[in-house]
C-alpha cells in the first residue's frame, strides 16, 4: 500500500460500457479491494440542459433514497418494512429560485462543476471488500448479488447513475481477509452506506 491517490473512481455509464462490450478488465485492474456505490451527481451534464431540465435532475438527485431497509420484525406484531431515507422532491420555493438561477449558461456551468465536487461529500450506498474486484463488479452489475438485485429492481437507482470508487489493496486472492473486513466495516460506518446489509 504506497503513496500517492487510494480511491479511483470510475462511472456507472462507462462500467455499463464496458461490461456491454466484455471490456471491463481493461479499465478495473485485477486486485483485491475496498470499493464503494456512490450516486454520480454529475452523470447528467447539466451544462447542456435548459433551466427545466436542470431542475428535474436535481431534483431526482434530492428524492433518490441513499438507503434502505429490508423487512424486520421488530416485535410480536411489528413489523418494519420498505424503509427509505431520502430527502424526497425539493420544496416549490427552492425549486423555483433554482429553475431562475440555472435559467443562466454561466450558471449551468458552475452548477457542474458544484455537482462534481459535491459528490465527493455524499456517503457511500453500498460499501463492500473483494479479493477479485472486476469479477465482483459483475456480480452486482449482473444483478447477481444482493446489492446488485437491488439495483435492479429498484426505481430510484440505476448503474448509469451510480459511480464506483476503489481502492487496491495489493494483488487478487482467492482467500478471504481479515484486514479487509475489518476495513469494509470500518468504512460502512463513516461513510453510513446505507444499503450494505452485513458490513465486515
Amino acid at each position: 500500500m504506497a503513496g500517492g491517490t487510494l480511491l479511483r473512481a470510475l462511472r456507472g455509464a462507462d462500467l455499463v460500457e464496458l461490461m456491454d462490450d466484455g471490456l471491463l478488465s481493461t479499465e478495473v485492474p485485477p486486485c483485491s479491494a475496498l470499493y464503494f456505490w456512490k450516486l454520480d451527481l454529475a452523470a447528467v451534464d447539466v451544462r447542456s440542459l435548459d433551466a427545466a431540465a436542470g431542475l428535474a435532475w436535481l431534483q431526482l438527485l434530492s428524492a433518490t433514497p441513499v438507503g434502505r431497509t429490508r423487512a424486520a420484525r421488530i416485535g410480536h406484531y411489528l413489523r418494519l418494512e420498505n424503509l427509505r431515507l431520502s430527502a424526497g422532491p425539493l420544496p416549490a420555493t427552492k425549486s423555483a429560485s433554482l429553475k431562475t438561477f440555472l435559467a443562466k449558461s454561466g450558471n449551468r456551468n458552475w452548477m457542474h462543476r458544484f455537482l462534481e465536487e459535491l459528490g465527493q461529500h455524499a456517503p457511500a450506498l453500498y460499501v463492500g471488500e473483494t479479493g477479485d474486484l472486476p469479477a465482483r463488479i459483475k456480480q452486482h452489475m449482473s444483478g447477481a448479488s444482493d446489492f446488485g438485485r437491488m439495483v435492479k429492481d429498484s426505481e430510484d437507482l440505476d448503474w448509469t447513475r451510480l459511480q464506483l470508487q476503489y481502492c487496491s489493496l495489493g494483488p487478487p486472492s482467492q482467500e478471504g481477509s481479515s484486514t479487509r473486513t475489518a476495513l469494509e466495516y470500518f468504512a460502512t460506518t463513516v461513510t453510513i452506506a446505507g444499503y450494505t446489509t452485513r458490513p465486515g
